[in-house]
């Protein structure tokens, strides 16, 4: 559903920038959205989530691998994460030519997944 592009699209940075948790994700969505939908949201939500012992090269090459549960979480996944470098690029990728750089190449190796 669009809808769920949307959650996960709003929640895309909740896991790996802030305090959350997919368990958190979970129990706030499960009550509106059901148990099933709420973990395949917390799923994506999590996969877009960069790891610590990740490099960014590997991230990137990770996400179109994403596992397929109840919706087409790959897909999703791949929106969001292009959406969010089209994002970062329009703002001017924080005035680093490097950063610009990093997110074109990752924009074009994620893009020939959709």
């Amino acid at each position: 559903e669009l809808a769920d592009v949307y959650l996960v699209g709003l929640l895309h940075d909740t896991i790996e920038d802030g305090a959350a948790s997919a368990i958190d994700i979970i129990r706030v969505l499960k009550p509106t959205i059901g148990s099933t939908r709420a973990l395949d949201v917390a799923e994506a939500v999590d996969t877009l989530a960069r790891k610590s012992d990740e490099t960014y090269a590997e991230y990137i090459a990770r996400l179109p691998e994403a596992p397929r549960f109840g919706f087409n979480r790959t897909e999703i996944v791949l929106e969001v994460k292009i959406a969010d470098l089209t994002s970062n690029l329009a703002g001017g990728a924080k005035g680093s030519d490097s950063l610009r750089k990093r997110y074109e190449k990752a924009w074009s190796a994620l893009d020939v997944h959709l």
